[in-house]
């Protein structure tokens, strides 16, 4: 079970004070401390390398597809030990831009995500939950969808619909290189990826532009697991095969149908708080002690970004949330949120180099509230982060963005409530 608790630190969390051991099994062991280290850049660095026209092709090939289905074989290989290596086979249907049905067997352990583009619906072979559909499948956010140990994927971030390989390449060294493959039909692209994956060899076909093989060091995921003295991995690597590849062929309707299965008792996130509902009141202190009410902030609008420091997607969604807000300080209040320790917090707003106030959430009750946040019945918390929820003027839930929004969507979602009609702040643009 070590792969199952321990990969749900760098993706959506399963929340408990279970530790990951090197010999595979789960101990009990205290909430780690997250240590300093260096946030994702804002401005990135400058592109370099022969790659990116090559990368550029292959996001495009795959960010135009009306439909895609393979199976893959996924390897997870903890120190060097192939032998003793987590090994996975799944299912993947596509069809952009939130619709899909990704399912992986471990073992005995079938994990199921799908979304109908209104729903997701994921569930093992003993529990299931419900949730919002994200935007896109680039930006969903659910447990399993998520998390490479589930059913994640690098993969799923070609399929963004925007054409920018810069979203793909992480913004601390944007070099690109290419090289020939094995065979004649394939090549190779090297670079680093977003977090959790780091260093990556993906490799594609020249002649179709299909990704055929990922390659990942997991470094980021690595050095989040040496937080903790309990947690011995020193290093991972990631194989991903995808065969059986066909593009733009019919995937019969009912493959995305979100029916809970027969037996399975599924708990709704979306209960209690949907789009248009009510947005639940709170009253939270900052992490400088500033005591913040929803109730006073009528009038104006509300944008909250729920987050949590055991997700590496936590410090860039920070930094581009406070940025695409910012011309618009006139009409819109910005909060980050988030339910650690003030003291773990603290050091998060500073990691991430952000000037808006941080609330802290002492007992979790507005991450529950909030629908970011629901307890299982193993005692685990099904913790879906980061989230971007906006609050109109009338003080209604507007906008629920599941996952780390693009600053375009996060934009058009801020224009939804009126606020793109507001003249931004001298000097800046909208």
């Amino acid at each position: 079970m070590k792969a199952l608790h321990c990969s749900l630190l760098a993706g959506t969390l399963l929340i408990s004070v279970w530790g990951c051991s090197p010999s595979g099994t789960s101990t009990p062991a205290a909430r780690p401390v997250p240590k300093a280290s260096s946030p994702t850049l804002l401005n990135p660095s400058p592109l370099t390398g022969e790659g990116w026209p090559e990368l550029s092709k292959v996001l495009q090939r795959h960010s135009l597809v009306r439909t895609f289905s393979a199976t893959s074989a996924v390897q997870m290989i903890y120190d060097g030990k192939k032998e003793e290596a987590v090994k996975m086979d799944r299912l993947i249907l596509i069809q952009p831009p939130n619709r899909y049905r990704v399912v992986n067997i471990t073992g005995n352990l079938k994990a199921t995500s799908v979304s109908d583009g209104e729903k997701t619906l994921e569930h093992t072979n003993t529990e299931a939950f419900t949730y919002h559909a994200p935007s896109t499948l680039a930006t969903a956010n659910a447990v399993m969808i998520s998390n490479e140990n589930y059913c994640g994927s690098l993969l799923y971030d070609f399929f963004q619909g925007v054409v920018v390989a810069e979203d793909i390449v992480h913004p601390s060294n944007r070099e690109v290189s290419v090289a020939s493959g094995a065979g004649p039909d394939e090549r190779i692209l090297k670079f680093r990826a977003r977090d959790p994956y780091g260093n990556v060899r993906l490799t594609y076909s020249p002649a179709d532009l299909t990704i055929r093989l990922i390659e990942a060091d997991m470094e980021p995921k690595v050095k989040m697991l040496g937080m903790s003295s309990s947690n011995a991995v020193t290093s991972m690597a990631l194989i991903e095969r995808f065969d059986n590849i066909k593009v733009d062929q019919a995937i019969a309707p009912e493959a995305f149908s979100t029916a809970v299965p027969a037996g399975l008792k599924v708990k709704d996130q979306r209960k209690g708080f949907t789009k248009h509902s009510p947005a639940p009141l709170f009253d939270l202190k900052t992490t400088e002690g500033t005591l913040v009410s929803l109730k006073g902030l009528r009038d104006r609008v509300v944008v909250l970004l729920f987050v949590n420091t055991l997700n590496l997607k936590t410090r860039p969604a920070m930094q581009l949330v406070e940025s695409t807000t910012k011309p618009f300080i006139d009409a819109v209040d910005f909060f980050a949120v988030g339910n650690e320790p003030k003291e773990v917090l603290e050091l998060l707003k500073k990691e991430a180099g952000m000037s808006a106030p941080l609330l802290v959430d002492n007992n979790s009750g507005v991450f529950e509230a909030y629908g970011v946040m629901v307890p299982t019945a193993d005692g685990l918390g099904v913790l879906e982060v980061p989230q971007v929820v906006i609050i109109d003027r009338r003080g209604r839930v507007a906008e629920i963005l599941p996952g780390m929004p693009s600053a375009d969507d996060l934009k058009k979602a801020l224009r939804r409530v009126g606020v793109g009609l507001v003249k931004p702040t001298d000097g800046a643009k909208q």
